[in-house]
């Protein structure tokens, strides 16, 4: 699957018209060789895929990356423009939504005249929207998991159990499960009292599902009382032609 990856992206630069691309976004990075870690960089050429990364990751990188050559760094930029300048790439694509303005800035310091940066983010984005039917399996048991999880842990969602409490049984349920990681914490984000909002985007191997609930929990207030009470510190009072207004 990698591979076939790989090769479409390999297609995009051609289309683009660079020699290299590099990829600093982790999602990205693991999509296109499996690196699961914090901190490396993916760079393919039209023959050859490099991944490097720094000590930390050698055992890592042994047994989950798929790419022809592992380079460790000890600085990861300088690396980095060093190994494009040895395999004589000109011209490099870059994925302008992972990288910052800072990090930008010091590449083209460090390649001085020897590489010239495009970027290719939209590009990337449409690759990645197709999907294949090995990850259109994933997202299905991605969604399967999150179903489970939020039906296991909707009997917590009562009067007496705090939204942080249910949060952390949802966690606990979507890992036991299969889950890799929540992408986002579950909120209420902020809405009404007596109102539980759940959102679950639970990451398998780098396939998100997300899951958007409301559960209404009765608190003995009546639906004017509930929007009056969360909407008040948003109203203010004030005196127009001698008669109290509400805004």
């Amino acid at each position: 699957m990698i591979s076939a990856r790989v090769e479409s992206v390999r297609q995009l630069m051609l289309a683009e018209g660079v020699d290299a691309l590099v990829l600093l976004g982790l999602s990205n990075i693991r999509y296109l060789c499996g690196f699961s870690g914090t901190d490396g960089v993916l760079y393919i050429t039209a023959e050859q895929t490099f991944f490097l990364t720094d000590s930390r990751y050698i055992a890592q990188v042994e047994t989950q990356v798929t790419a022809d050559h592992f380079i460790c760094y000890k600085n990861k930029f300088p690396r980095l423009v060093e190994e494009l300048i040895l395999h004589k790439t000109s011209r490099v694509g870059f994925d302008a939504d992972a990288m910052s303005v800072a990090t930008f800035n010091e590449l083209q310091l460090l390649s001085a005249e020897n590489i010239k940066w495009h970027p290719v983010s939209d590009a990337l984005c449409s690759l990645r929207a197709v999907k294949s039917k090995d990850e259109l399996q994933w997202l299905r048991h991605a969604a399967r998991i999150n179903k489970l999880a939020f039906d296991e842990i909707e009997p917590l969602i009562k009067p007496g159990n705090s939204e942080q409490f249910v949060a952390r049984e949802l966690e606990f349920a979507l890992k036991r499960l299969g889950g890799e990681a929540n992408a986002f914490p579950a909120t209420d984000k902020g809405r009404a009292k007596g109102s539980f909002i759940e959102r679950e985007q639970i990451i398998k191997d780098n396939i998100m599902s997300s899951l958007l609930r409301e559960v209404v929990v009765p608190t003995g207030q009546t639906p004017a009382e509930i929007i009056l009470s969360h909407y008040a510190p948003f109203y203010r009072e004030r005196n127009i032609d001698g008669e109290q207004r509400v805004e």
